[in-house]
C-alpha cells in the first residue's frame, strides 16, 4: 500500500510477475516546470496476493517464506508507448478472437502489420505512426457510443455487453480476515484513483462487513468511498453482511444476511440493494428467492455453476423460482468469470455464449481482478474505452452498473426461460463436510442465539420498563455483536472448511465466543422471568428454607409429552415429585416431565410423572451374540460387533409392528479413499465409492445404562493406530429415535469417514431438509443430472419413504448425505491436506439418530423430531431460599382452526425483539410443502396491541385480524 505523508492511503501494489502485477502510482498527472518534492510511504506484507502457500497457492501457508523488494525507483511515465501497447493489444484480440472470414479479423491483421512495419520500438519517434495508423486506419472515431437504452429495449438486435468493474475478495481464504481488512483498503484506494483518471469509470463492491472494516481502520478513504459513491462511479451492491454459503446456515441465518446487509447499506449509504451479488459460492438454496423478494432484491447474479463438472447450467439469463414460488431474475455472465481482463476476447465470449440471446442480446461482463484483490486496472479500462469507439463487428460495449442490464431483463420478463427449485452445485462437495468443528460450532452458534433472541424478546416485553432498558439496550447490542460474528464465519470459504489453518482457529474461537455471549444473555434474563427471587415478602408468596424449585423452559410451539429430560444438578425424587428418577452419574438425573404446554413457555414446578408404566420403560437384554434394547415404541437388535441388526417401530391396539427397517446391517462405519482431482479440502469425488474399507467389528461393547428411562450400550472401534471411535447407542421412554452419541480420536489421512444404513425402503427419491422447508434428490443415477447428486446437503435430517413407511437420519451437526437405491449415507468426517493439513486432526463429538415412522413423507413427525433433536425443552434446578410465582408461563402459541392444539407443518421459528424499538417479530414458516391454516396466540403478558405482517427487513405489509382473549 502507497500512503502520503499525510496518512491517506492512495492505492495498493502487487509485486511478483503474474497478470494481476500492479507496480507503478503516478506522482504527477503534470511534471511540474520547477520541480517537486513528494514524500510517500509505502507499507508491505510478507505475502503474496494469494497468501503464502508451500509449493503452491491452495497449500498450507509456508511460516519461513519470505520475499525479497527487488527494485523501488521513480521514472517518467511514457504516454504515447502505452497507448501504442494498449491499441496493439486490442488488434491481437481482434486478429485471434474472431471467427475465420469475419471483416474486422482481417482489417485487424492487415492494420497490425503495418503498425509492425511502421513502428521501430528503439525509436520512440516512430510510436506517434503507429497510433495515427490505428486511429485513422481502424477506428472510425474517437468518441465512445451512447447507451440507447429504449432503441436497445425496443430491438435488441446488436449485442451489447455491459462491462461491469468489480473485485471479488475473499473475506477469508488463504489468508486471514485481518489481511482482507487490507486487501480492501489497497483495492479500493486504486479504484478511486482509477476513477479519477476516468470519469466514464463505474466500480461495484459488495459485502457490507468489508465496508464496515474499512469504515473502522480507514476512515479517510471511507468518506472518499461514499463521496465517489454521491458521484455515481463507487457502486455499492450485494444486500448481505457477506458473500456466504448458502448451503449450510439455517433460514434465520440467511434472513440475518439480507437484513445486516440492507440495513447497512440504507443507514451508510442511503438506500437498500436491488441485486443480490454473489459471484462465487458452492451451490443456491432454493430457499433463496423468497427471502430476497422479501428483503427487496429481484435480481441475482452468479457465474459459479459455470464450473459445474457434469452438466453446463442452460440458461444465461432466467426467472428463478424458489420453494414458495417467488422469482428473482438471475443472471449468470457468459464470460463464466468475475475476473475478466476486459479484452476482446471476453467479449466475444459473452456475446457467443449468451445462451438465451434470442430473448435478451445482453449480458454483463464483470472485469477486474478479483479473490485477492486488485480490481481493474488502467489497461482493463483504456481496452473497454477502444471498443467502446464505432468498431465495426464488434458488440456494443457499455461501462455501466448492473440495475441497469436487469432493467433490460425485467424488460422481457415473461419471455424469460424459468429454472425451479435450488441451483445445485456440481463440484465441491466436499465442503458439506470439511472442518467439522466449524460445522458444529455454527449449528450450536445458530440455536443459542435463537434461544437468545426468544429470551430477550419476552423480556423486552414483559419488563418494559425504564428501569430495564439498560439491561434490554446492553444485551441487545451483544446479542447484534454475535450476529454479526457469525455471519462473517459463515462466508463462502470459512463455514464450508476451504480456509487456512489461522482462519479456522479464528472461527472456532468466535464461536465459542458466541456461545458464551448468547448463554450469559439467556441464562440472566431467564432467571429474572421465572419470577424466583431471593426471598422477600410477595404478594400470594409461598416460602420454604432451601427451598429446590424445577423450572421448564421450552424454546418450541410444540412439546410431545411424556418426555424424558435431564436435570444437571442431582437431586432425589422427593425433590421431583416423582418416584422414577433415573441417576446419570453425581451431575445428572433423568426424569419424565408430562402435561406440559405445547407451546413457547417458562413454567416453574413443571407436572412430573410420578409412576411409569412397565411398557413405557426401556430394557436391555443380551443373549449370545445379540443386544435386543425395547421401550413403548422401537425394537432394537445390536450386534456385539455395534452394527444394527433390526429396528422394528412397535405397533398399538390393532396396529401392527412394522417391517424391519434394516436390511442386512446399518449403523457400519466405512472409511473411503479421498484424494481429489485438485481442491483438496472442497471436493469428493464420484469414484471414492469404489474404494472403501468398511471398519471392523467393535473390539468391546459394555452396557452403559438398563433403564427405567434410558438403555445404552456403548462400542469402541479401532480406525487406525491413532484413532478410534468411542459410540454410545440408546433408546429413551416415549421415544422413537434410536441414538447414536460419537466420540471420535480422528488422525488419518486422506480417507473420508462415513457411516452407512441399509434399509429395505425403495424410493426414486430422499428427501432433505433446506431453510425454510426440504428439497427432493434421485437415489438413482438415470442421467448426468441425477449421477452429479452423489453427495448433497441436508441440514437436520433426511428422509427416505415409500407409501407405509419411512426412516429419517437425524444429526446434530452434519450437513453431508449420500442415499442411493436403499441405502442411506452420513458424511462425518474428512482429512484433506490443503489447504489446511490439520484438517479434522483431533477429538470430535457428535450425535446423530434413526427415526422409524408410519407413512410417507412429508412426515410432521420427523421436521418436529429434528427440531427438538437440536434443540429441546430444558429442565433447571434453582437451590436455596427462594420465592417463586408460577412462571412467567405460556407465551406463544399455535392453534388450528378450531382452536385445537395444532399438530401441522408450521413452525415458530424465530422470536426476536424488532431491530428499532420493543415490538416483537415473530417468523414462521410452513415446512412440508402445503397450505396451512394457523393460528398464533400470544400470552396478554407480553403486552400485545395489534398484530401486523411484515418482510423480514421489519417492515409492515398488512394488518392481522386480532382476537383478545381472556384466558391468556
Amino acid at each position: 500500500m502507497l500512503w502520503s505523508d499525510h496518512g491517506q492511503p492512495r492505492q495498493g501494489f502487487t509485486g511478483g510477475g503474474g497478470m494481476c502485477r500492479r507496480d507503478n502510482y503516478p506522482l504527477f498527472h503534470e511534471v511540474p516546470s520547477g520541480g517537486a518534492e513528494v514524500v510517500v510511504y509505502v507499507e508491505m506484507a510478507c505475502n503474496g496476493l494469494f497468501g503464502a502457500g508451500r509449493g503452491g497457492d491452495i497449500e498450507p501457508p509456508d511460516p519461513d517464506c519470505s520475499y525479497t523488494l527487488s527494485e523501488c525507483g521513480v521514472s517518467t511515465f511514457d504516454a504515447e508507448a502505452w497507448q501504442l501497447l494498449q491499441r496493439v493489444t486490442f488488434l491481437e484480440g481482434c486478429a485471434t478472437s474472431l471467427p475465420v472470414g469475419s471483416t474486422l479479423k482481417q482489417t485487424a491483421l492487415h492494420c497490425a502489420n503495418r503498425v509492425i512495419n511502421a513502428v521501430d520500438v528503439l525509436d520512440k519517434q516512430t510510436y506517434g505512426k503507429g497510433l495515427e495508423i490505428v486511429d485513422k486506419s481502424f477506428l472510425q472515431s474517437g468518441t465512445s457510443r451512447p447507451l440507447d437504452s429504449s432503441e436497445f429495449t425496443r430491438t435488441g438486435v446488436t449485442p451489447m455487453v455491459f462491462a461491469i468493474g468489480n473485485c471479488h475478495i475473499d473475506t477469508a481464504w488463504l489468508w486471514p480476515y485481518a489481511e482482507t481488512r487490507r486487501k480492501c483498503a489497497r483495492t479500493w484506494s486504486t479504484q478511486i484513483r482509477n476513477m479519477e483518471m476516468h470519469p466514464e469509470y463505474k466500480f461495484v463492491c459488495s459485502q457490507a462487513q468489508q465496508l464496515e472494516w474499512v469504515k473502522e481502520d480507514y476512515p479517510s478513504l471511507y468518506q472518499e468511498i461514499k463521496e465517489w459513491h454521491k458521484k455515481g462511479q463507487f457502486l455499492v451492491t450485494g444486500g448481505t453482511w457477506i458473500e456466504m454459503d448458502c448451503n449450510m446456515p439455517s433460514g434465520e441465518s440467511l434472513v440475518r444476511q439480507f437484513l445486516t446487509g440492507q440495513r447497512f447499506f440504507e443507514r451508510e449509504f442511503g438506500a437498500p440493494c436491488d441485486v443480490f451479488w454473489l459471484p462465487d459460492t458452492f451451490g443456491y438454496s432454493s430457499q433463496l428467492p423468497q427471502i430476497m423478494r422479501s428483503a427487496g432484491i429481484e435480481f441475482f447474479l452468479t457465474q459459479k455453476l459455470s464450473w459445474n463438472l457434469f452438466n453446463k447450467f442452460p440458461h444465461s439469463v432466467f426467472r428463478w423460482e424458489g420453494l414458495d414460488g417467488s422469482e428473482v431474475i438471475g443472471h449468470f455472465p457468459p464470460a463464466d468469470s468475475y475476473n475478466t481482463s476486459a479484452k476482446v476476447d471476453e467479449v466475444i465470449k459473452t456475446v457467443q455464449d449468451n445462451k438465451d440471446a434470442g430473448v435478451l442480446n445482453a449480458a454483463m461482463m464483470l472485469f477486474g481482478h478479483g479473490d485477492g484483490g486488485g480490481g481493474p486496472s488502467t489497461a482493463m479500462i483504456e481496452s473497454l474505452r477502444i471498443m467502446r469507439n464505432n468498431v465495426p463487428g464488434l458488440p456494443e460495449v457499455v461501462v455501466d452498473n448492473a440495475e441497469r442490464f436487469f432493467e433490460h431483463a425485467a424488460g422481457r420478463y415473461s419471455e424469460l426461460p424459468r429454472w425451479v427449485g435450488e441451483l445445485y452445485f456440481e463440484l465441491h462437495r466436499g465442503t458439506y463436510t470439511s472442518q467439522a468443528m466449524i460445522k458444529k460450532g455454527n449449528r450450536k452458534a445458530e440455536l443459542s442465539l435463537r434461544k437468545a433472541d426468544l429470551v430477550i424478546g419476552i423480556f423486552a416485553s414483559v419488563r418494559d420498563s425504564a428501569s430495564e432498558h439498560g439491561v434490554i439496550t446492553e444485551f441487545s447490542d451483544l446479542l447484534s455483536y454475535c450476529w454479526k460474528l457469525l455471519l462473517l464465519h459463515q462466508f463462502h470459504d470459512t463455514l464450508p472448511g476451504t480456509c487456512i489453518r489461522p482462519v479456522v482457529e479464528e472461527a472456532e474461537a468466535g464461536h465459542r465466543k458466541i456461545l458464551e455471549y448468547a448463554q450469559r444473555v439467556s441464562n440472566d434474563l431467564l432467571f429474572g422471568l421465572t419470577g424466583i427471587t431471593s426471598s422477600a415478602p410477595r404478594v400470594e408468596e409461598r416460602e420454604r428454607e432451601n427451598e429446590k424449585l424445577l423450572v421448564l423452559f421450552n424454546p418450541n410451539a410444540f412439546l410431545r409429552t411424556p418426555l424424558v429430560l435431564s436435570v444437571s444438578v442431582g437431586v432425589d425424587s422427593e425433590t421431583l415429585k416423582c418416584s422414577t428418577v433415573q441417576q446419570v452419574d453425581k451431575e445428572t438425573s433423568l426424569v419424565v416431565v408430562e402435561d406440559v404446554p405445547s407451546s413457547i413457555a417458562l413454567t416453574v414446578s413443571p407436572k412430573t410423572m410420578r409412576e411409569l408404566q412397565e411398557d413405557y420403560r426401556c430394557s436391555i437384554v443380551h443373549r449370545g451374540d445379540r443386544l435386543y434394547l425395547k421401550n413403548g415404541q422401537l425394537k432394537v437388535e445390536m450386534g456385539l460387533d455395534g452394527r444394527l441388526y433390526s429396528l422394528i417401530l412397535r405397533g398399538a391396539g390393532n396396529v401392527p409392528d412394522s417391517p424391519n427397517f434394516v436390511k442386512g446391517c446399518a449403523n457400519r462405519f466405512v472409511l473411503y479413499d479421498d484424494v481429489s482431482l485438485f481442491w483438496d479440502a472442497w471436493d469428493v469425488e464420484a469414484y471414492n465409492f469404489e474404494k472403501c474399507y468398511p471398519v471392523d467389528s467393535a473390539v468391546s461393547f459394555k452396557i452403559i445404562e438398563t433403564g427405567p428411562l434410558r438403555a445404552s450400550l456403548q462400542f469402541e472401534y479401532v480406525l487406525g493406530s491413532n484413532s478410534r471411535i468411542m459410540q454410545s447407542v440408546s433408546i429413551e421412554s416415549f421415544s422413537n429415535l434410536l441414538t447414536f452419541e460419537n466420540f471420535v480420536t480422528w488422525h488419518l489421512d486422506r480417507k473420508m469417514l462415513r457411516v452407512e444404513f441399509n434399509t429395505f425402503l425403495r424410493s426414486p427419491t430422499a428427501s432433505y431438509e433446506t431453510q425454510y422447508g426440504y428439497v427432493q434428490r434421485p437415489t438413482h443415477f438415470n442421467t448426468s443430472w441425477d449421477a452429479a447428486k452423489f453427495e448433497v446437503c441436508g441440514h437436520r435430517y433426511a428422509d427416505l419413504s415409500e407409501r407405509n413407511y419411512g426412516l429419517a437420519i437425524l444429526n446434530d451437526c452434519k450437513y453431508g448425505y449420500s442415499v442411493r437405491d436403499s441405502l442411506m449415507r452420513l458424511s462425518l468426517l474428512r482429512s484433506p491436506k490443503s489447504p489446511d493439513d490439520l484438517c479434522d486432526m483431533g477429538d470430535h463429538q457428535f450425535k446423530y439418530a434413526l427415526l422409524p415412522h408410519a407413512g410417507s413423507f412429508p412426515c410432521v413427525d420427523v421436521m418436529r423430531s429434528a427440531v427438538a433433536f437440536n434443540q429441546s425443552a430444558e429442565l433447571r434446578v434453582f437451590s436455596g431460599n427462594y420465592v417463586a410465582e408460577d412462571g412467567i408461563g405460556e407465551m406463544f402459541a399455535l392453534e388450528d382452526e378450531n382452536e385445537q392444539q395444532y399438530k401441522g407443518s408450521v413452525l415458530l421459528d424465530c422470536v426476536k425483539k424488532a431491530e428499532d424499538g420493543y415490538d416483537l417479530v415473530l417468523r414462521l414458516y410452513e415446512s412440508l410443502g402445503g397450505t396451512e391454516t394457523v393460528r398464533v396466540k400470544v400470552s396478554s403478558r407480553l403486552g400485545f396491541k395489534r398484530a401486523m405482517l411484515c418482510n423480514i427487513m421489519e417492515e409492515n405489509t398488512g394488518e392481522l385480524e386480532a382476537v383478545e382473549k381472556s384466558d391468556w
